[in-house]
């Protein structure tokens, strides 16, 4: 009769490490969203620099990244459609879809306005809450750069 070796504690912790590490990158790529997922579900509308020491936000990263890649109007439509995006996530898509097509901003804020959502919005460091529809006409008068 052959009786099989009892694993040392190292090579048990190294088993059990590996796996743990293996479960943790699966999970990990069965939840990673897209950055246009990601922009969908932001809580703060802020463009420029903002805050108390003058940065760049995370949310605005988002949407430069989304604004830069291929599939950007229709990654703005769908934010604008999604019944679960955030009224500052369809806020981003707004500037998104004025900078890529006015047909398409003119065609879609057409719902938006029926909306009686409020955003809100950072400027330097002061939050603050505004009507989405308020904030739909700066953005179809003066575009997102003077935010």
């Amino acid at each position: 009769m052959h009786i099989l070796p009892i694993p040392s504690r190292k090579t048990a912790r190294s088993i059990l490490g590996a796996f743990l590490l293996f479960s943790q990158l699966n999970c990990l790529a069965n939840n990673l969203d897209t950055p246009a997922d990601e922009l969908a579900q932001v809580n703060t509308f802020a463009l420029g620099y903002v805050g108390f020491v003058s940065h760049i936000s995370a949310e605005e990263y988002l949407y430069r990244s989304v604004q830069g890649s291929a599939n950007a109007t229709a990654a703005f439509t769908a934010i604008v459609r999604s019944p679960s995006a955030t009224p500052e996530g369809k806020a981003y898509a707004a500037c998104g879809l004025w900078h890529a097509s006015r047909f398409l901003f003119t065609q879609e804020m057409l719902h938006l306005r029926q909306r009686n959502a409020e955003v809100s919005v950072l400027r330097a460091d002061i939050l603050r809450k505004e009507k989405l529809t308020d904030l739909i006409d700066r953005i179809e008068k003066h575009g997102c750069s003077n935010f």
